[in-house]
């Protein structure tokens, strides 16, 4: 399983940022080939998430105050609840790996109208397609070297109480 937080940031026509992004729960499925023993291989697969909280934020930066304006919602109709998509990448030894992911789906739920970020009628069919993308340098430790140092130190605080 995995647990990520992701989204998009955007500039309207009149001076605002706005960013709208959502924590998901995802089960990933994915081929691996190349030297296990290593921890050199390429990988590859696909994978469905669940986007269970929404959250937005926008700056008005022709206001000398900087304000902003949040919203934010579990389970929101906002966004799509499920969301496809593929990922592939390649493991280096040492636990670092480039991967590269493509959400099939639109992000927002462009059938949405109501109430957004302060305003009373907002209608996301404006936007016309929103698929994210995203290419991510990650380092992942490995849990049987953290299993085994844990084991020996416990085994030494042993012998200390002996």
């Amino acid at each position: 399983m995995a647990l990520r937080n992701v989204g998009f940031i955007y500039d309207d026509d009149i001076p605002q940022k706005t960013v709208r992004r959502s924590y998901t729960l995802g089960v990933p499925i994915a081929l691996k080939v190349g030297s296990f023993k290593n921890h050199l291989y390429i990988f590859g697969g696909g994978e469905y998430e669940l986007l269970f909280h929404y959250k937005a934020k926008r700056w008005y930066s022709n206001d000398r105050k900087g304000s902003k304006v949040k919203d934010t919602e579990w389970f929101s109709n906002k966004t799509e609840l499920f969301i496809p998509s593929v990922f592939g990448g390649v493991q280096f030894p040492k636990g670092i790996n480039i991967k590269f992911k493509y959400y099939l789906g639109d992000f927002l739920n462009l059938d949405y109208e109501g109430p957004d970020l302060g305003e009373t009628n907002v209608s996301f069919s404006d936007f016309t397609r929103l698929n994210v993308f995203y290419i991510s340098l990650c380092w992942q430790f490995r849990t049987d070297k953290a299993k085994k140092y844990i084991k020996s130190t416990d085994e030494k605080v042993a012998l200390k109480d002996i």
